[in-house]
């Protein structure tokens, strides 16, 4: 997946279960890991940093780290659409 030409992120894993997209995302730019929830029933959607050690709990447990990372039903999104929580 490739989000405009400065920027290249590679889909490492992906799941959809009930309307909810989970993907984990890696940028080899900067080598950092996020998390990407989207609920098409909602159109609600949240992206996670995520350290290499805890990445696969985080992708598989997205809402409970944005609940640790106090993330709100209503966030500002960025000009793509997602919520971008570091």
């Amino acid at each position: 997946m490739v989000t405009n030409a400065a920027q290249h992120v590679e889909e490492l894993a992906h799941r959809d279960a009930d309307g909810i997209e989970v993907s984990l995302l890696w940028s080899p730019a900067d080598d950092s890991l996020t998390v990407s929830c989207v609920d098409a029933r909602t159109e609600e959607r949240f992206t996670i940093a995520a350290e290499p050690s805890i990445a696969l709990d985080v992708f598989h447990h997205p809402y409970a780290y944005a609940a640790r990372q106090h993330i709100g039903d209503r966030m500002p999104v960025t000009s793509r659409g997602e919520a971008l929580v570091v």
